[in-house]
């Protein structure tokens, strides 16, 4: 016999929060954007205007605030390719750059601040915005560069001339920070973060510009989702998995399909939850989704009994057993 299972509903009560407004299921993009669709297609390193466009859509910008940003980003690479014109040495060209960016960019260490069109108006950042910033300036400079991540930061690698050289892009003293007493000194008590140096190989990785620009989906999922907002976390791990199509980014994006799904069965909005894991389903089958479905449509059968609807029940019932699991009350 199967076990009871426990009421998706009345973990509201449990929990005794009040929950968020979100967005209603018809509004809730499970199909990737183009940007995302397209990406996985192009060679790296990507062109420098497909980089620019492609962390401004991913940050959330469109409309005038893409075009504004665009126009920003322009203008602060044309200054400082000016202020580097009789510059030759790479590797002081690429700590050029950090101390540029830090000097007319950056403004305040935010850990969330993730959104790159945000960083130019606001000023604040975090290790993703500024390593994509970063990463933005010096492909200007015709330097290349990648990401490097560890288990909770990420960081750029450039290579100048012969040699690949960390850039921890948070701190204005982050160029080769190995080297740097001063990097020591401030970068902990501003971030919170531990510098991860190349020696230590089990700890970091090594990612390329495709996967450092999917970091902003993946902070603007995990962000939405610390802050209760399931509908807004969809979209961004619907992209990440179109352009990165990984177990990671999978994984994320079915975690972010279940709990707006959850949602909606804790709200009492059983009707939504169960037609969003039918468009889900759909596209991403997963046996964890299934499952979700199946409780909920238990869970919306047992709502209608303890209303008195008997019948609207036995209907639901009938209804639903198409083959994707028997709904049933337990015992």
């Amino acid at each position: 016999m199967r076990a009871p299972r426990i009421l998706i509903f009345l973990l509201l009560t449990l929990l005794g929060r009040p929950l968020p407004a979100q967005s209603t299921d018809a509004a809730v993009r499970l199909e990737p954007i183009a940007e995302a669709s397209q990406l996985t297609a192009v060679v790296e390193p990507l062109s420098l205007e497909v980089f620019i466009d492609v962390a401004l859509v991913y940050s959330g910008a469109s409309g005038r605030s893409l075009v504004t940003a665009r126009e920003t980003i322009r203008s602060h690479i044309e200054a400082l390719n000016r202020n580097l014109a009789a510059e030759a040495d790479p590797r002081q060209t690429a700590e050029a750059a950090l101390e540029y960016m830090h000097e007319h960019l950056l403004s305040r260490y935010d850990e969330r601040q993730t959104e790159v069109h945000t960083l130019l108006r606001q000023g604040n950042y975090n290790c993703v915005s500024s390593g994509v910033l970063y990463a933005i300036l010096v492909k200007s400079l015709g330097l290349r560069v990648w990401g490097v991540r560890t288990s909770d930061h990420a960081f750029c690698r450039v290579q100048a001339g012969l040699e690949a050289v960390d850039v921890e892009t948070t701190s204005a003293f982050g160029f080769d920070p190995g080297k740097r007493q001063e990097f020591t000194d401030e970068f902990g008590q501003v971030t919170g973060f531990t510098y991860v140096p190349p020696s230590n190989y089990a700890d970091r990785r090594d990612i390329g510009e495709r996967e450092l620009l999917g970091l902003i989906l993946y902070n603007r999922t995990a962000f939405a989702s610390e802050r209760r907002q399931y509908a807004a976390a969809v979209p961004p791990a619907v992209d990440a998995y179109a352009v990165l199509g990984d177990e990671e980014s999978y994984e994320r994006l079915i975690t972010s399909v279940s709990n707006l799904a959850s949602w909606y069965g804790m709200s009492g909005r059983f009707e939504d939850a169960v037609a969003f894991l039918d468009r889900a389903g759909h596209i991403y089958e997963n046996e964890r989704l299934d499952a979700l479905r199946g409780d909920l449509l238990h869970n919306w059968t047992l709502s209608l009994i303890q209303k008195g609807g008997y019948i609207e029940a036995e209907q639901l019932l009938d209804s639903h057993r198409d083959g994707r699991g028997t709904v049933g009350l337990g015992e």
